[in-house]
């Protein structure tokens, strides 16, 4: 069973796999993959207001997705396509803590203040 196979069925991300490798590869890269990570967005930004708060992980099997890192509001609504591709989006209302507001430091959007 290929890694691609066994992700999809592990954690039900969809995507159309075939017999064939090309069509395989293909529809794999079009298929949002459970593990939601910051590479994948814009980190990017001036000030503070540039970044948002978000959940990253494993969308797919997380019962709370409570904010615990930050990403460039810019790539926001890329995101929120992903996270909802992929998570069954159960109505759990969990008890997160507030997020720590985001910075930008050096032009990169960072969870809580700059470094010294």
């Amino acid at each position: 069973m290929t890694w691609r196979v066994l992700l999809a069925v592990l954690c039900g991300c969809g995507g159309q796999l075939t017999s064939d490798a090309d069509a395989s590869v293909k529809d794999a890269a079009k298929t949002p993959h459970c593990e939601l990570v910051a590479s994948d967005y814009g980190t990017s930004c001036a000030t503070a207001s540039d970044c948002s708060s978000v959940f990253l992980g494993n969308a797919c099997t997380a019962t709370c997705a409570c904010e615990n890192d930050v990403i460039a509001s810019s790539s926001l609504a890329a995101y929120q396509a992903d996270y909802k591709a992929v998570s069954d989006g159960g109505g759990l209302i969990c008890p997160c803590p507030p997020p720590e507001p985001p910075s930008c430091c050096k032009g990169k959007c960072v969870v809580g203040p700059c470094p010294p």
